[in-house]
């Protein structure tokens, strides 16, 4: 399959797989993928992704309410600000017994480095410093 002025973009044959050089494979992978028998079914699926993703992307930042981003009259985006979702009991009593674990094993004097200086051990880390 050819796409005209495809060649003036970049050298790409030296990097495609074997099998683009198998008519027939070609073939069925373009029928696979609803292409037809030439370039046009290509462009065409091209064209109407692309053309899918630009409604999509005008709808998203547009002038609608139900945009992702609004602007305003003069093209820039209104951002508003978004209320913070409390955090549920339920997960705060989830959380409590692991982090009744982690203070304790932070306290822990076999836990702590000598790197911290507060081991109980020399500086060298030996036990018998």
């Amino acid at each position: 399959m050819f796409v005209g002025g495809s060649l003036s973009y970049d050298r790409f044959w030296d990097r495609l797989p074997p099998e683009t050089a198998d008519p027939a494979a070609m073939a069925a992978y373009a029928a696979l993928q609803d292409w037809g028998e030439s370039a046009e079914g290509f462009i065409r699926t091209l064209k109407d992704s692309l053309d899918r993703e630009m409604r999509f992307l005008e709808h998203a930042v547009g002038h609608a309410r139900d945009s992702y981003v609004r602007r305003d009259k003069d093209g820039r985006p209104i951002v508003t600000r978004t209320a913070a979702v409390p955090i549920p009991a339920s997960a705060m009593d989830l959380e409590k017994p692991f982090l009744t674990a982690c203070r304790s094993a932070v306290s822990s004097p076999r836990l702590r480095t000598p790197s911290t200086g507060r081991s109980g051990r020399g500086t060298s880390g030996s036990p018998r410093d």
